[in-house]
């Protein structure tokens, strides 16, 4: 699945890298989940897309690469059930990634296909995020939420096939049909089951029109199926799928069909590590039993061999854990003796809380370009590129890297022979970039990007410690004897950082969470026990501070951090570790987007408190948080009205990316 996949998790835990297909941003309601998409070995000035939808919960995106150096003129034709087409104009600039919220062209409530001229060859993908409303038929409502995407078709077709689909309990299976021809197309459907049973089923789609069938109409329910589209006039078709997978992951995934079946299918993502299922789907639509050599390519170089047999017009389905094991990182080359269509399908929980699935159309050969419209690394975002070399030798891969504004960046990698290669995004164009990739290669490739997201939850509670006092008072805690007093810190600092808290409350709640601040007014005073009591009821703690020596950065208390009291050495309160973990980690998603440092929890002291030998010392306040708990020190030293630093919207909206960042890492059960 990944490079390293083990150290990348860990890096995302405790650093919260983290990466976002264009648009969650916006969207009204949080969704968790994954996409992933084969990339386009060609430009095209033409493509179709069956699938797409604003209806309530859900999100429909098309994006754009244009690898031109001159500005591609776009036109979108959205494709309804019924009525005229709706046409509109866009722009692509030179070198470029753009994307369309197809809402903002064709208005709400419309089931839509969209055909995409351009005036100069480029790639299109629609990455759509839902929330897909389930329950009727059981009595018990729920909500099925995540993201598909699909790269676009280049020109429409007779015959589209698909390896998977079920109707089994947990999922609803459709097909998506375009017609953007002016005469009705008639469609002949042939499924084909596990057991090589069949079925046939008719439809008719009116011209310039968009069509949705659903499979559990024509084949009944708990069957697991292929299907083969065969359409009296060209169409274009995709094959969506929702599901509760195993009755606890929930999301979705999308493929456009295959135009035609092959001998040789190669998927370069592929895992078996814990929290991730991966299956390959096969439909055998021939007259004999297909011979099946799997040739799975591991990161390390090693390969696996495994033959299977899929019967006469069947669908057949490999657990891939069972051939290779577990806790592995693989690409796989799957050979037939007669011509199938081959899919990847995969559910996972990403982190242990971004649960969904994704599935992929293999390749049928290698190639020296591909190309993926799609990518960002927006907080709340995973966003990698898998890249198999099934040669003999290395081969050096150049990425070039197109945004939504400013130059296009490069890097060059080796993958190593008969092996795959995995890469974080975030670590080439760094965060906050909506991104569009070319990957050129000495020779040929497959290549995958797989995204992963969680949007941060919102209605989560945020403790903001404005910091100190108007007086200075001993006093001792009982539970510890520490001294808990607080005094009035540096000279301006009282008022500077109230205001910098009221701002920080402000931001916070427009981003949708609640806030309590440790003190209802600036003059008030807060014991460091009390403060850190009111900042246990809430998700994590952010102080406010400034320090008279021009220190600043983002402060967190060191693992076995511990402090006593100066008249007794022997009583130790050490800091929680686990507080002290996902401290760290609050803290390397808060510096970056406020442009600090990260710094251990050693400035500013209480006169009757000490740090016994051996430990690492830390702050009082952040020694008695049982939640996850940063001090933000700032040098300024004066504060006046119309300095306005305090109190910069974007300094703060800085502070609330990075908590949003935190919390689409994190889940409940994983927070202290």
């Amino acid at each position: 699945m990944r490079r390293n996949v083990r150290g990348v998790l860990i890096a995302a835990l405790a650093a919260c890298i983290v990466l976002a297909p264009l648009g969650i941003a916006g969207q009204a309601f949080a969704v968790s989940g994954g996409s992933d998409s084969l990339g386009a070995r060609t430009t095209a000035t033409d493509w179709y897309f069956a699938e797409g939808t604003t209806r309530s919960a859900f999100t429909t995106y098309i994006a754009i690469l244009n690898p031109n150096p001159d500005e591609a003129r776009l036109t979108f034709t959205y494709l309804t059930g019924s009525g005229d087409p709706i046409v509109r104009e866009h722009t692509a600039a030179p070198s470029s990634r753009f994307t369309i919220d197809v809402s903002s062209d064709t208005g709400p409530e419309q089931d839509v296909s969209t055909l995409l001229h351009s005036s100069l060859p480029v790639v299109a993908e629609r990455p759509m995020y839902f929330r897909f409303p389930r329950g009727p038929e059981t009595g018990v409502q729920d909500e099925w939420d995540g993201g598909h995407d699909s790269l676009g078709a280049t020109a429409p077709g007779t015959v589209w096939h698909f390896a998977e689909g079920t109707t089994r309990y947990g999922f609803v299976t459709y097909i998506a049909v375009m017609n953007p021809g002016d005469i009705e197309a008639r469609l002949t459907v042939s499924y084909m089951l596990g057991d090589g049973a069949t079925s046939l089923a008719t439809h008719l789609v009116p011209p310039h029109s968009r069509y949705t069938l659903d499979v559990a109409g024509d084949v009944g329910d708990d069957k697991d199926v292929s299907a083969s589209v065969a359409s009296t006039s060209p169409v274009v078709a995709e094959r969506m799928m929702y599901f509760k997978y195993a009755g606890a992951t929930d999301g979705g995934h999308d493929s456009l069909g295959a135009r035609s079946t092959a001998n040789d299918w190669w998927f370069a993502e592929g895992t078996t590590r814990s929290g991730f299922a991966t299956y390959l789907a096969v439909m055998n639509p021939s007259d004999s039993e297909a011979t099946l050599d799997l040739s799975y390519m591991l990161e390390d170089g090693g390969t696996i061999q495994r033959r299977h047999t899929a019967l006469a017009h069947s669908r057949f389905t490999i657990d891939v854990s069972a051939d290779v094991g577990t806790e592995r990182d693989v690409s796989a080359l799957l050979h037939s003796d007669v011509g199938v269509v081959a899919e990847r399908p995969m559910y996972f929980e990403y982190m242990g809380c971004w649960d969904g699935g994704h599935d992929s159309m293999g390749a049928t050969g290698t190639a020296t370009d591909w190309h993926f419209a799609e990518g960002t690394t927006r907080p709340g975002f995973v966003t990698y590129l898998a890249v198999m070399n099934p040669g003999a030798v290395e081969t050096s891969v150049q990425l070039t890297y197109m945004l939504g504004s400013g130059s296009p960046l490069s890097r060059t990698i080796a993958v190593g022979a008969h092996s795959r290669f995995t890469l974080d995004v975030s670590q080439d164009v760094g965060a906050g970039r909506d991104v569009s990739v070319w990957l050129h290669s000495d020779t040929g490739v497959v290549a995958e990007r797989s995204m992963y997201f969680g949007a941060p939850r919102k209605g989560l509670t945020i403790c903001v410690d404005p910091g100190h006092s108007s007086t200075t008072r001993f006093e001792i805690d009982p539970a510890t004897g520490l001294d808990v007093g607080d005094g009035d810190g540096a000279a301006g600092e009282l008022q500077a950082n109230w205001d910098l808290a009221l701002a920080a409350r402000e931001e916070l709640e427009d981003a949708g969470y609640d806030v309590r601040l440790t003190k209802q007014n600036v003059e008030d005073y807060v014991s460091l026990r009390n403060r850190a009591e009111i900042g246990n009821t809430c998700f994590v703690t952010v102080r406010l501070h400034h320090d008279p020596s021009g220190f600043e950065g983002v402060m967190r208390p060191p693992v076995g951090a511990a402090r006593c009291p100066t008249s007794d050495p022997g009583r130790i309160t050490v800091i929680d570790t686990g507080v002290a973990v996902e401290s760290d980690a609050l803290a390397r998603c808060i510096a970056p987007e406020m442009g600090l440092r990260v710094r251990d929890d050693t400035v500013g002291t209480t006169k009757a408190n000490a740090t016994p030998a051996g430990y690492p010392t830390c702050l009082i306040g952040s020694l008695l948080s049982r939640v996850p708990v940063v001090c933000i020190e700032n040098k300024y030293l004066v504060y006046t009205p119309e300095s306005a630093y305090w109190a910069k919207r974007e300094y703060m909206r800085g502070l609330v990316r990075g908590i949003d960042t935190y919390a689409a890492s994190r889940s409940p059960s994983t927070t202290p």
